[in-house]
């Protein structure tokens, strides 16, 4: 991933935030919606040069996930960072680098997120979610597989990147 700046990191984070928060929360198959913020975050840390520069990337873009939940805040900024390092490490394991298997992967790692942030938040609030969490990661681990590549896709050849 070549180097991109910081204002289209901001517009696609800040948008992504507006369409979780408005269009993206009408359509909630299995309870769940689509986490573009964290393919965001998936994608930064399967694709950039710079492991730092991701996980700061990541992080950011937790905290403007932050911004929209309910849950104590820093935790998605937290998870983030966490499971882009994990993303990062298996990464490194595989011999290619398809969009396909790449999607497959943050559609595990989104599922296990919104279940881990779920968890976290029912217990400080206080709460038990039960089947209800778990229906929700597994949409979330859905729409991610599904959407993940094309996303990844869409990135890859973004019109900031010189020919």
């Amino acid at each position: 991933m070549s180097r991109v700046p910081l204002r289209a990191i901001l517009i696609l984070s800040l948008s992504a935030l507006c369409a979780e928060m408005t269009v993206l929360s009408l359509w909630t198959p299995l309870g769940a919606r689509l986490e573009l913020l964290f393919l965001l975050a998936a994608f930064s840390a399967l694709y950039a040069r710079d492991r730092s520069r991701a996980l700061w990337t990541c992080w950011a873009l937790g905290l403007v996930k932050d911004l929209g939940t309910a849950g104590p805040p820093g935790l998605s900024a937290f998870l983030f960072v966490v499971f882009a390092a994990a993303l990062q490490r298996i990464r490194n394991s595989l011999y290619h680098d398809p969009a396909f298997t790449h999607g497959l992967l943050a559609g595990l790692a989104a599922g296990s997120f919104v279940l881990l942030h779920g968890a976290i938040t029912a217990l400080a609030a206080g709460s038990a979610a039960g089947i209800s969490l778990g229906s929700r990661s597994l949409g979330a681990a859905l729409l991610a597989a599904l959407t993940g590549p094309l996303l990844f896709a869409a990135l890859r050849r973004p019109r900031w990147r010189s020919p």
